[in-house]
């Protein structure tokens, strides 16, 4: 029930913003590094959806080899155009974490920076690349035992295309 009610709950949003928006969805791919708690570098794939009538970019990905799903919601409060096509943006945000091999759950904040090149006639494509810092705190089960978890230099860095439908 929880999966059906999800499932139209994110079809509304995205039937409801394209009725009246411009809408994109894309992918993007890219790497993660977390430097102390666990050290760790792995690549990532996400499905991204951004609106022209909301700052907000969603992206959400699954990483099949480790078991986990994460989720960002980033508010993109600068978009400045440098020349013609490009511009640069800076965005704060909020991410999620499920982990499924060793349990965890988690939740970070996100603030970081990209670029932005609109391609073709009327800027159908958006090729982009970005970096933030998204530190996490959680809870994780391991060996057995419930442990806090603290992931304070997360640093995420990604490229992707979208597809405007306008």
């Amino acid at each position: 029930m929880k999966k059906k009610f999800l499932f139209i709950s994110l079809i509304t949003l995205f039937l409801s913003t394209s009725a009246f928006a411009d809408f994109a969805l894309g992918a993007e791919i890219g790497f993660e590094g977390e430097l102390f708690y666990k050290p760790y570098l792995r690549s990532f794939s996400n499905v991204t959806y951004r609106s022209d009538t909301s700052p907000w970019c969603f992206a959400v990905n699954v990483w099949p080899s480790n078991s986990i799903f994460t989720a960002t919601a980033d508010n993109w409060f600068l978009n400045q155009k440098i020349d013609g096509n490009l511009s640069w943006y800076s965005f704060w945000g909020i991410s999620g974490l499920v982990g499924f091999n060793d349990f965890s759950i988690g939740t970070g904040a996100r603030i970081g920076a990209g670029i932005d090149w609109y391609l073709l006639d009327h800027k159908e494509l958006e090729l982009y690349w970005q970096a933030c810092w998204n530190p996490y705190l959680g809870v994780e089960k391991y060996d057995g035992d419930w442990d806090f978890m603290i992931m304070p230099f997360c640093f995420p860095f990604a490229t992707g295309a979208r597809w405007w439908f306008r």
